[in-house]
């Protein structure tokens, strides 16, 4: 249980982290580009204004991304087409690395885009009318340089981001176990007092039963009262073995001995156990595998076989007489599903998101007329985890109950 809670701190730190940094990462690299895009746009519309030229001087405060050798290392090229889209006329004055064929193509493309701006390869463009009537202007700057300042940036960023998460990750590993020692301590002494408690419950209930036997030899087994001390001494006795049992099975003290064997055989001695006992309340027991196949498991067999009977001792407990109860087995690619179907009058008194807490029970007013001590569900659960399942509990056309462990 430590180990879980350990792995789940862990996990959620380390989310939470991951989260808010990469959060604020992608915000950042936003903004790296919108400025990227604003700079070289700026550049282009003053280009576009004064007809592919730059102009002599220009206002700093309005094109706050310009300084006055922008103009000396901006390298692009523009081309003026008709309403057509005929190219009328061409510029590469102010760059090298382009030809003709290629410019030509590039406009083409550009045109049919439809767009005014954006992105051609390593080339923004900006696509506007000029002051003669039917004609656009298309401009091209070279951004190469731009383009992988801004992908050295996310290179180095996203590299800083593994190597922080990784240190963090370490961090919160050592960290933890440093955090969780006073809930190992609580659990240990919390254990620790259940197995005390229960050693020292079981010598007065052991004297007690000793006195109940020698007061039935004295006085006979038919005094109510003596079978009514006797009843209690053994409902404690169970109770005091339960506790101890899930004290143990919590704290990780179960020996797990995994192996391969027939689900159906142990659902078929369960209910061999259990016969008698829905028999005199005639509830019948029932067994439905796909196909009749024998489903087989691959678990803790003995924690399988617990696991079965508190769900059938459960069901029997809470099943208005003449029903059924049905263990329903099933495979869905390597997961073993099991159901336990029963019909119950305490649907709506019962609150399914609490079955499984330690000493639930659903209908507080029937405490007194039903055997148990609320732990035996809680118990399956913690045998269904101990063997790497989960247990469900829902309710099936208003009135069936069904447990489903999935392994």
């Amino acid at each position: 249980m430590l180990k879980k809670l350990r792995i789940k701190y862990i996990c959620i730190a380390m989310l939470s982290i991951i989260l808010v940094t990469s959060s604020i990462f992608l915000v950042i690299t936003f903004a790296n580009y919108k400025n990227m895009t604003n700079a070289i746009d700026d550049i282009l519309s003053i280009i576009a204004e004064n007809n592919g030229k730059f102009p002599e001087s220009y206002d700093y405060n309005r094109h706050k991304y310009m300084t006055p050798e922008t103009r000396f290392s901006t390298r692009y090229f523009y081309a003026i087409v008709d309403s057509n889209n005929n190219i009328i006329s061409e510029n590469f004055d102010n760059i090298y690395s382009i030809k003709k064929e290629e410019a030509n193509t590039m406009v083409m493309n550009v045109l049919k885009k439809g767009k005014e701006n954006g992105f051609y390869s390593s080339y923004r463009y900006i696509v506007t009318d000029t002051e003669t009537d039917g004609e656009k202007i298309v401009i091209f700057a070279d951004s190469m340089m731009q383009i992988n300042s801004f992908k050295r940036f996310c290179k180095k960023s996203i590299i800083i981001l593994i190597i922080g998460y990784i240190v963090i990750f370490l961090c919160v590993t050592i960290f933890s176990k440093k955090l969780i020692e006073p809930i190992s301590k609580n659990i240990e002494n919390q254990k620790q007092f259940v197995a005390n408690a229960g050693h020292d419950l079981k010598t007065p209930i052991a004297v007690i039963k000793a006195d109940v036997d020698v007061l039935e030899m004295t006085n006979g087994e038919d005094n109510e009262w003596i079978e009514s001390i006797k009843k209690q001494a053994n409902r404690m006795e169970n109770l005091v073995k339960s506790l101890i049992t899930l004290s143990c099975m919590e704290g990780g003290d179960v020996e797990m001995k995994v192996e391969t064997f027939s689900l159906k055989e142990i659902a078929e001695e369960q209910i061999e156990t259990f016969k008698s006992l829905a028999k005199n309340r005639k509830i019948t027991l029932k067994i439905n595998s796909k196909d009749d196949e024998d489903i087989t498991i691959k678990a803790d067999k003995n924690s399988i076989r617990k696991l079965l009977s508190i769900l059938l001792d459960n069901a029997i407990k809470y099943s208005p007489d003449n029903t059924e109860i049905k263990i329903i087995l099933n495979k869905k690619g390597n997961q073993t599903i099991i159901n336990v179907e029963n019909e119950s009058e305490e649907i709506k008194n019962t609150d399914f998101s609490k079955v499984f807490d330690r000493f639930y029970r659903g209908d507080k007013s029937r405490n007194n007329k039903k055997d148990g001590y609320g732990i035996g569900l809680s118990m399956a659960k913690t045998l269904t985890e101990l063997n790497n399942g989960k247990i469900s509990a829902d309710v099936v056309d208003e009135k069936i109950v069904c447990f489903t462990i999935t392994i």
